[in-house]
C-alpha cells in the first residue's frame, strides 16, 4: 500500500480522481476474484499485493470527492466525521472480520470482501459529477454596495466582502 501511495498519482491526476478511483476498486474487484480461484500461493500472494496496491487511493481520494462535493464552510467538519469513521473502519472491521471467519470458515473472508468492494463502488459512484456550487457565489451586490442573495436583496445572513455580518 505504501508504494501504491507513491506511484499512480499522476494516472489519478491525469484521468481524474473519481474514474481513477472507479478504475482502481474494479481492478480490485477483479483481482479479488481472481484470488478467490486460485489454489497457487505464490500467485495469491502476488494478487494480495496487488489488491493492497490497489486499495491505495481509496481513503485520499474519498476525502478530495468529500470536499469537492460539499460547501467550503463544512470540510473541517465533515473530513474530521470523515476520519473518524476511517479510523473506527479499519479497528472495527478486521476484529469483525476475524472473528466471523472463526465462526464460519476462511471461505466467508474472500466473499465479505468481495461484497465490500463491490458496495464500495456503487458508493464511489453515486458522488456527484462535478463540485458544488459554494453558498457564496450565488451572492450578488445591492444598491448600496453591501452583499446579499441573488437579485441583489439584503440579508442579515451573508457575509460582507470584509467578513462581517450585514445588520438588519
Amino acid at each position: 500500500m505504501t508504494i501504491g501511495r507513491l506511484t499512480p498519482g499522476y494516472l489519478t491526476d491525469r484521468i481524474g480522481v473519481r474514474v481513477a478511483t472507479a478504475l482502481y476498486i474494479s481492478c480490485a474487484i477483479l483481482l479479488q476474484v481472481i484470488f478467490t480461484f486460485t489454489p497457487d500461493p505464490v500467485a495469491s500472494a502476488i494478487m494480495v499485493i496487488l489488491i493492497g496496491y490497489c486499495f491505495r487511493p481509496l481513503f485520499p481520494s474519498g476525502l478530495v470527492m468529500l470536499t469537492q462535493s460539499l460547501d467550503k464552510s463544512l470540510h473541517v467538519r465533515a473530513v474530521a466525521i470523515a476520519i473518524t469513521f476511517g479510523q473506527f473502519g479499519a479497528a472495527l472491521i478486521p476484529s469483525g472480520l476475524g472473528a466471523l471467519s472463526e465462526l464460519v470458515g476462511m471461505k466467508v473472508f474472500q466473499a465479505v470482501i468481495f461484497g465490500w468492494l463491490i458496495v464500495t463502488l456503487g458508493l464511489w459512484l453515486s458522488f456527484p459529477k462535478g463540485p458544488v456550487q459554494d453558498a457564496g457565489s450565488k451572492l450578488g451586490r445591492g444598491q448600496d454596495g453591501n452583499v446579499g442573495v441573488e437579485g441583489g436583496e439584503e440579508s442579515g445572513y451573508w457575509p460582507r466582502k470584509g467578513g462581517t455580518r450585514l445588520q438588519n
